[in-house]
């Protein structure tokens, strides 16, 4: 497997992973009320000083942020779908929902991160695929 080949695998990876995990997370705040329990033993062992900011999570009104966090993981697979069949738009919507992910704490951050440079240091990736059809 080459090189640009890979990032773009790598790139999907972690934009997909993402998106799941803004979705998910988005939709356990809004129905449950918790910011993404299901992780907690997860992020106890990555972030230990977790357990002191999750009392503060839930008493900053953080239900407002269910949504866009729902919209913002869902518009993922669309952005991940171009981006596998070479449409122009897809890496400036990757670029965008990446750095929208940077402002939702942990793993939205680090996964953020890890697209961002992805798509800045792979600049072969950002290019539109050679095998479309439609001639664009």
């Amino acid at each position: 497997m080459d090189r640009t080949k890979a990032a773009k695998v790598l790139t999907s990876m972690a934009g997909g992973i993402l998106g799941l995990w803004l979705a998910i997370g988005g939709l356990e705040l809004r129905i449950l009320g918790t910011y993404l329990t299901w992780h907690q033993q997860i992020a106890l062992i990555a972030y230990p000083e977790y357990l002191f900011r999750i009392e503060s999570l839930r008493f900053n009104g953080l239900a407002g942020l269910a949504w866009p966090m729902v919209v913002f993981g869902s518009s993922w697979g669309g952005a991940l779908f171009g981006f596998w069949i070479g449409e122009r738009w897809s890496v400036p919507a990757m670029l965008l929902l990446s750095v929208l992910a940077l402002a939702f704490p942990f793993a939205g951050t680090a996964l953020g991160l890890l697209v961002l440079i992805l798509l800045v240091y792979t600049p072969e990736i950002r290019k539109p695929s050679l095998n479309r059809s439609d001639g664009s």
